[in-house]
């Protein structure tokens, strides 16, 4: 590893390092025994229609009839704040899904901040109130952490992702059909998944031979089936987030479908009006490639280089000076939570040095399934994983994940865990 004449040198730091890692992971497992609570929502529709409902979420609370988790809708510190709803856990580690919904957030690029979006969760003991959180937007999440997380690479860091996060709608019963329960994975827009923090978009596109504007022929799909959303929506929103904010942000063109699966001069001709449209609407924030993944945020900052972009197709990527490989995918491709896990288990904390990584924290339908509606659509299975993906992250790869994408993101925990876990994170060495 190191020539022999030189290894007195290397040893006095290495013996820093690895105590520094070990530091670092003592007071990880400090940490994992802290009491927490948190608010998610819930993707699923309830029997009466009710989307967005909130979830009431705690770990580690100890076992005591004097522990309390309430829920607020004025900030619990405040005077004459009256919970809304009160649960006595019996186990340490719950949920609760509660009959409020939770309101569509409109935010305006002219005021945003980390603000608390109407509703607090509460523990207390004996009364007394222990800790407390808020459902929250997180729009400078990184750049406000920039003093513990500049050193860093993108490669370091644990990253809220979204799973075909172009494929995003509300719910509307009047819509809610076979296969819109299993064409959407997002509720929220590209520029509401960003504000509330999100920081990779996992995307697949296909061709529209029948659109007549350029900026109409590349569509966002889902496997092969075509969205209402155009890349340019998409482009449109990241552009304005990045201008908005000092953000870092990923987006990956993943696949390729309809259009693109032919060897054609014409396909090829397409991917360069893709790559020419991206270039020409985001060329001022892309990350060129020969800053490789290894650059620090902080450079990334000080060039304000923000838009890393991966692609997906490598003969038209190459012929870019802005375009990295396709971040890789940890898919599972299981319709089952303990099946996912098992397979993250074996993935997640292998990762490649040199290339972005995402676990893919979400179900995947079986064709047969899909077809006969055994799981009820992609919302009720984003909420069956959902609850757990949280938990897997904080206790069981923390400290490896890289990038995190999940469906219905709202309904897990996982930007808040990657803001604390990323202050915890140090440099990879290739050397340790």
């Amino acid at each position: 590893m190191f020539p022999r004449n030189t290894l007195w040198l290397w040893r006095p730091i290495l013996g820093l390092l690895l105590a520094v890692r070990c530091q670092a992971d003592e007071n990880l497992s400090q940490q994992r025994d802290v009491p927490s609570v948190f608010l998610t929502v819930s993707s699923a529709v309830s029997q009466s229609g009710a989307s967005r409902l909130l979830e009431m979420n705690w770990q580690k609370l100890p076992k005591s009839e004097s522990v309390s988790v309430q829920l607020y809708d004025k900030d619990p510190s405040l005077s004459g704040s009256a919970a809304l709803l009160t649960i006595r856990p019996t186990n340490a580690n719950g949920s609760h899904k509660t009959s409020i919904q939770f309101p569509d957030q409109v935010f305006l690029k002219t005021n945003l901040t980390s603000s608390c979006l109407g509703y607090w969760i509460v523990y207390r003991l004996n009364d007394v109130l222990v800790t407390s959180n808020c459902l929250r937007s997180r729009p400078h999440w990184m750049h406000e952490s920039r003093a513990s997380i500049g050193n860093l690479t993108l490669l370091d860091l644990m990253i809220p992702g979204t799973h075909n996060a172009g494929c995003y709608s509300p719910y509307d019963s009047q819509e809610d059909t076979l296969f819109t329960r299993y064409l959407f994975t997002q509720e929220e827009s590209i520029w509401n998944q960003l504000v509330y923090g999100i920081r990779y978009l996992d995307l697949r596109v296909a061709y529209s031979q029948s659109s007549v504007s350029p900026n109409e022929k590349f569509w966002i799909t889902h496997s092969s089936f075509k969205t209402d959303i155009t890349v340019m929506d998409v482009v449109r929103q990241v552009k304005e987030f990045l201008k908005a904010t000092r953000e870092i942000v990923i987006i990956d063109f993943h696949r390729f479908v309809n259009g693109f699966q032919r060897k054609t001069a014409a396909t090829r001709r397409r991917h360069r009006d893709l790559i020419a449209l991206l270039e020409r609407e985001l060329g001022e924030f892309m990350v060129p490639v020969h800053y490789t993944s290894t650059a620090t945020l902080e450079q990334l900052w000080n060039d304000d280089k923000r838009l890393y972009v991966g692609y997906a197709d490598e003969r038209a990527r190459t012929r870019s000076l802005y375009l990295f490989p396709a971040v890789k995918h940890l898919w599972g491709d299981v319709d089952q939570a303990g099946a996912l896990w098992h397979y993250l288990n074996e993935t997640v904390c292998n990762p490649s040095r040199r290339r972005l990584t995402s676990a893919m924290a979400q179900l995947t339908p079986t064709k047969a399934g899909a077809l006969f509606n055994l799981y009820g659509g992609l919302r009720k299975m984003a909420e069956h994983v959902n609850r757990q993906v949280t938990r897997w992250f904080s206790y069981d790869w923390n400290h490896c994940a890289n990038i995190v994408a999940t469906d219905f993101f709202l309904g897990n925990n996982i930007i808040e865990l990657a803001i604390e876990t990323n202050k915890r994170r140090l440099p990879s060495e290739d050397f340790l």
